[in-house]
């Protein structure tokens, strides 16, 4: 059970890694292969497009073949990948090699978590699940610094390069493991379990709880920094700002796992909704740097809650009502991936095109929908004992 434990949190992280770690590289790989910016744009997309094209059909494929199948073969995947990106000499490779891995680490998601549920006894199931949780905002934190340092001291390749040798390492813990007999699920079409799962309010508020903090976080990180960066805030100084947030999103985190399945609840995501609302309001009534600060670093808390409770009611919600867990989580996962990609870009237009409040009045309002909706439905949630 811990080897399993370790190996698929080990493939989460190092694929969170291995995305965030690009992160600070795109002016070292414009300037060594004379990419142009639009150019660095697509590698930079290449790997979360990646992830929503393979999602669903990775977790439909882990509910019909095994997810330890899947997440050993997409452990392969990822190595591959992370190594062609340290061997890449110009675009068109450093483009697949990060396709690649996108399309590793959306499968390694659905299947290796769905594999956790199928080994781990059930009362751990719920902390398993808000454990990975941990691991991706932790890794998040660490790839940056790991891309940044190990770019400058060795070169622009060494990053990906020791993650391509890591990763091996930890995909052949999972050789001589095998999937639970009598697990697989039978074939379905996606748009009947769809319909299936929207009949159990935990699972539809597990996926709401995933859509909210992703679509308010990415607006964060586009608009905050530009912002701070306009009042004339350092690099270091919003980087600080970013760093603290996190740090409450790791420690919030860490407390909703040891709280373990007691902490699952739609209650909770229900008041974080509210609280990620009002705290949108700051940047919507001010610019003042102070108040931007103090945002970068509240926000930690209500985003933190809300991914936690995502996953574990999806899952659930899944398993009450009989649908695949990787297929579900998959779902989840391409969810996460659409928002990704769509809520940068729908904030970019509003500031530029309309005003600089307009994308956070959009946010408020969506966090003031998610708690009217999940209010209700938390009221009849528990007239059924949800």
């Amino acid at each position: 059970m811990r080897r399993s434990l370790v190996a698929v949190y080990g493939l989460l992280a190092l694929g969170d890694i291995a995305w965030s770690a690009m992160f600070p590289l795109g002016p070292a790989y414009r300037d060594a292969l004379g990419l142009t910016s639009t150019e660095v744009g697509v590698l930079f997309a290449a790997f979360p497009v990646a992830v929503l094209v393979v999602s669903i059909p990775a977790g439909r494929l882990a509910d019909r073949i095994g997810p330890l199948r899947v997440t050993t073969l997409m452990g392969l995947l990822l190595a591959a990948g992370c190594a062609g990106q340290a061997l890449a000499d110009g675009f068109a490779t450093l483009f697949v090699t990060r396709a690649l891995q996108g399309f590793a680490f959306g499968a390694i998601w659905p299947a290796g978590l769905a594999y956790l549920q199928e080994v781990l006894p059930a009362a751990q199931r719920a902390r398993v699940l808000t454990g990975a949780m941990i691991v991706a905002g932790a890794a998040t934190m660490i790839g940056p610094t790991f891309g940044g340092l190990l770019s400058e001291r060795l070169s622009v390749a060494a990053p990906f390069a020791i993650c391509a040798g890591v990763t091996l390492t930890v995909t052949l813990l999972l050789v001589g493991l095998r999937d639970r007999s009598g697990s697989f699920a039978a074939p379905t079409r996606l748009l009947a379990d769809v319909r299936v799962l929207a009949r159990d309010p935990r699972a539809v508020a597990g996926l709401v709880f995933m859509a909210v903090p992703t679509f308010v976080a990415n607006t964060i990180h586009l608009l905050v920094p530009l912002d701070l960066r306009d009042a004339g805030s350092s690099d270091a100084a919003i980087g600080i700002g970013l760093t603290v947030g996190a740090g409450l999103f790791l420690v919030t985190s860490v407390v909703i796992t040891r709280v373990g399945a007691g902490a699952v609840r739609i209650g909770l995501g229900t008041a974080a909704c509210g609280v990620l609302g009002l705290l949108c309001v700051i940047p919507l009534v001010t610019a003042e740097p102070m108040a931007l600060y103090s945002f970068l670093g509240a926000r930690g808390v209500p985003l933190a809650t809300l991914f936690a409770m995502a996953v574990p009611l999806t899952a659930l919600g899944a398993e009450r009502v009989g649908v695949g867990r990787a297929s579900v989580l998959g779902l989840a996962n391409a969810l996460w991936g659409v928002l990704a990609i769509v809520s940068p870009v729908v904030a970019g237009l509003l500031d530029d095109h309309v005003d600089r409040r307009a994308p956070w009045a959009l946010d408020v309002l969506v966090c003031v929908a998610a708690f009217t909706w999940s209010a209700r439905v938390r009221r009849r949630a528990t007239m059924v004992n949800v």
